[in-house]
């Protein structure tokens, strides 16, 4: 009774450690973090505006004057390139996991000499 036992919390421990691996294979940060990236970029998008309506008003007074105090700040385009650099990088290491992952796992196993016969 104690090694079916023993077999059984054994072969639970693989399904359990196949379905894990299996789900941790077959998900994409991409897709799974679609929600963020979006709400990034629209952020992203409403700090282009601003920065542009910035610009726009500042170059009808005769050009992009910060005040002293203003100057130690980081001003709104390196924000904008910040944040953008940021975005472009997660979406690239996400991108770099499923072409290791297609590399590793979805290749197709070339027949040699000895699975021929």
């Amino acid at each position: 009774r104690s090694l079916s036992l023993s077999l059984t919390l054994s072969l639970s421990q693989s399904l359990l450690w196949n379905k894990y691996w299996i789900s941790t294979l077959s998900t994409s940060s991409v897709v799974a973090n679609r929600e963020y990236t979006v709400k990034s970029i629209r952020d992203l998008s409403g700090k282009m505006e601003q920065g542009e309506t910035q610009l726009t008003s500042s170059s009808r007074m005769g050009g992009y004057y910060l005040p002293p105090d203003k100057k130690q700040e980081e001003s709104p385009i390196n924000k904008i390139c910040r944040d953008s650099t940021k975005i472009a990088i997660e979406q690239l290491q996400g991108l770099m996991t499923q072409v290791a992952k297609d590399a590793l796992f979805n290749r197709p196993v070339k027949p040699t000499a000895k699975m021929a016969d």
